[in-house]
């Protein structure tokens, strides 16, 4: 759940809906059927394909397991891997450490197994400990990571000498509650009722996101196949069943209402100047539709001008200045979104900048037949 989230925060933030919305949709498998673990229940079955190490086919009495959950784009998951190695060493034949490669992407065609390994093989002594990968069908995003509402990676889940699970947090916060678990001293109950508001905060959250992602995948359909009276439709009878989806519906229908009457959009835009959320929201569709008179793009353009800072808004801008016609401000402008990622210290998903770095070079394609 958490990657998906993930990308769907940092492409809703810098892109427009039709892509962001398609994280979500394209993976709302992921979003149904889950369970719900907490502290003291007994460790799922591991399910993984093998890369390093000794695989665990069972949990054995009186041995603590560690389980680290990572990927290859993650720059935290990447930072924390000679500290678990670390631990791994010091309380070797105490503790069995795994590192669980999930959420794993690459470019289209790319085979993932094949980047995993690779990656597992270039880090080497620094991932000393088993290296597994998730399989295909996400059990163990479902069944270990969601299952006990963590949001983010690296995520570390700690399973007893009883085979319970005893701890969940942040690899490089583990040390002195693994000394705990190993000795028998940890204080799980405690700790279960410290993180429960956390979890099921996360749970109902996680029920909520699957009932709006529910709602919009029809109209989306729809929208996606051009057949915009008809996402007009099936928009206003999910509105009309249930109005509390309206906010989070609502892209969906400016994009099929500035289809369907253009006039109407753009003085929709005029009227709800003093909104901040409604404005954001209809520049982001002025931005990414193509093919539209060029005052939505100029709109957007207005828009995105009086905060020439905000770093957020440079990947719809240069959208808008390319379908506007401006296509060295358009190259100019993603550019320098690019340039700022990559000295980030916390930068987006690889796999979105990588569609970013993409776009640019389309862009720049058309800039040189200028």
């Amino acid at each position: 759940m958490r990657e998906i989230l993930a990308l769907l925060l940092f492409s809703m933030s810098f892109r427009s809906f039709a892509e962001s919305k398609s994280i979500v949709l394209n993976n709302i498998d992921t979003l149904q059927n889950k369970n719900e673990l907490r502290i003291g229940d007994p460790a799922p079955e591991v399910k993984v394909r093998w890369i390093k190490g000794k695989p665990v086919q069972k949990f054995e009495k009186g041995m603590v397991y560690v389980f680290e959950f990572w990927a290859t784009w993650c720059g935290p998951c990447i930072k924390a891997m000679p500290h678990v190695t670390e631990l791994a060493k010091k309380y070797a034949g105490k503790a069995t450490f795994t590192g669980v490669s999930v959420w794993e992407r690459g470019k289209p065609g790319q085979n993932i197994n094949e980047l995993v390994d690779k990656f597992v093989k270039d880090m080497d002594d620094r991932m000393g400990y088993n290296v597994a990968m998730d399989g295909i069908d996400g059990y163990m995003v479902k069944n270990w990571v969601e299952a006990t509402g963590q949001t983010s990676i690296p995520a570390t889940i700690i399973v007893d000498g009883n085979g319970k699970i005893a701890w969940i947090g942040q690899p490089m916060e583990m040390d002195s509650v693994l000394l705990q678990i190993i000795e028998g001293k940890f204080d799980s109950k405690g700790f279960a009722a410290k993180i429960a508001k956390s979890q099921e905060s996360t749970f109902k959250g996680n029920k909520e996101l699957e009932a709006q992602v529910a709602a919009l995948k029809p109209i989306q359909d729809a929208i996606d196949s051009k057949d915009y009276g008809l996402a007009m439709k099936r928009y206003n009878s999910t509105i009309q069943a249930d109005p509390s989806k309206k906010s989070f519906l609502f892209i969906a229908y400016y994009t099929s209402l500035i289809h369907l009457d253009p006039d109407q959009a753009y003085s929709d835009a005029l009227r709800f100047k003093d909104s901040a959320m409604i404005q954001y929201a209809i520049v982001r569709v002025f931005s990414a539709e193509e093919n539209l008179n060029k005052k939505f793009y100029a709109y957007a353009i207005s828009y995105f001008e009086k905060q020439p800072n905000n770093f957020g808004f440079w990947p719809m801008s240069s959208a808008a200045y390319f379908n506007f016609g401006d296509v060295a401000k358009a190259v100019e402008t993603l550019q320098k979104f690019i340039d700022w990622c990559n000295a980030a210290k916390a930068p987006p998903p690889a796999a979105y900048l990588e569609k970013e770095m993409d776009r640019l070079q389309r862009y720049k394609n058309v800039l040189e037949k200028k």
